[in-house]
């Protein structure tokens, strides 16, 4: 999923008795995963301000998060709603939408959210995952090798390029991005999986074994893993 929502700076901050202002306190407590805490406190700070744009952004990435899609989807759309010219609440839309198999609808979202900024990183992303799922990798390369320009650190977007880099046939590229992506963050299972079995397929079945052991390291039952080790 494209990466959480950018920051912005409080503009109107709600005041707790206990310390600093309850949406501060929620992003920080959502930032660190506790997310039931910081949706008890994105939900007190919207029944005080039922338009306050921050709140929805983060909300709605959080609800994405729980899966909760319905409810993910009402928050982004009430902040888009709210600051029509977001990049970020088109962001959040598209991603629901994508979510929920809604490819078109996220693929307008996302459109959106380029003309309104052209740089975004995550817009890029996102509509590069629609093209994926639309079966168009040549356009979803561009998409993503445009978010890694914009962002070199973009983990999702260097795994995601793999992807389509091997399903387009180019499987040395693929493996090239693959290693990449694990070099930014060599903690992902479904990487070190896609990345066995492009090495796999060029022949490299020791190199191969490796990764589909890491995989399974990861993630103990991981089918797909479990079973492309299992053939070798």
């Amino acid at each position: 999923q494209p990466k959480q929502p950018i920051r912005r700076d409080m503009s109107n901050p709600i005041a707790s008795p206990d310390g600093p202002n309850l949406l501060e306190q929620a992003i920080k407590l959502h930032e660190e995963g506790a997310l039931s805490p910081a949706d008890h406190l994105y939900r007190r700070v919207l029944d005080r301000e039922p338009e306050n744009f921050d709140a929805l952004l983060y909300s709605s990435a959080l609800k994405l998060q729980q899966n909760e899609l319905n409810a993910a989807l009402g928050l982004a759309v009430r902040a888009a709603r709210v600051d029509p010219t977001s990049a970020e609440a088109q962001c959040n839309c598209g991603a629901i939408y994508q979510a929920m198999g809604r490819t078109d609808d996220a693929s307008a979202c996302f459109e959106l959210a380029l003309a309104i900024q052209p740089n975004s990183p995550e817009a890029h992303y996102g509509l590069g995952l629609a093209r994926q799922t639309q079966s168009k990798d040549a356009d979803a390369v561009t998409c993503f090798e445009r978010a890694l320009l914009l962002d070199p650190s973009y983990v999702e977007a260097a795994g995601a390029l793999g992807l389509s880099f091997r399903r387009l046939g180019r499987v040395d590229d693929a493996i090239a991005m693959f290693e990449r992506a694990l070099a930014l963050d060599g903690g992902s299972a479904d990487v070190h999986n896609a990345l066995a079995e492009a090495l796999r397929e060029k022949g490299f079945e020791e190199e191969a074994i490796t990764h589909f052991e890491r995989a399974i390291a990861l993630r103990p039952d991981f089918p797909a893993a479990l079973n492309n080790l299992g053939s070798l």
